[in-house]
């Protein structure tokens, strides 16, 4: 990573972008278990459609249906920072030695 490419790459943290499109409310159930999951593709169902349906098609074999709803979440954070809606913890990110911002967007 370089200063100049984070114009372009941003982190982002899963459980913080749901939070923030739960109206920064915390998750009521563990992601790894089916209330959570339902709890998360119902947030993400307002974003994208056909959520639950796809987690179902999708091969377990593959990936986890906690890894996916959070490759969501991240994908929507992705959307605010392109149309200029995200923010990031902390709000004035220091930098480090190498010129890098260390900040988490949402």
């Amino acid at each position: 990573m370089t200063p100049g490419l984070q114009n372009r790459v941003r982190e982002a943290h899963p459980e913080l972008s749901f939070f923030t499109m739960a109206g920064l409310a915390p998750a009521q159930s563990g992601k790894k278990k089916a209330e959570g999951r339902d709890e998360r593709a119902s947030l993400l169902e307002r974003h994208f459609f056909q959520v639950s349906e796809g987690l179902a098609k999708f091969p377990t074999s593959k990936a986890n249906a906690d890894d996916i709803l959070d490759a969501y979440a991240c994908a929507w954070t992705a959307m605010r920072i392109f149309r200029g809606e995200a923010g990031c913890l902390p709000d004035d990110p220091p930098r480090d030695e190498k010129g890098l911002q260390m900040a988490i967007w949402y």
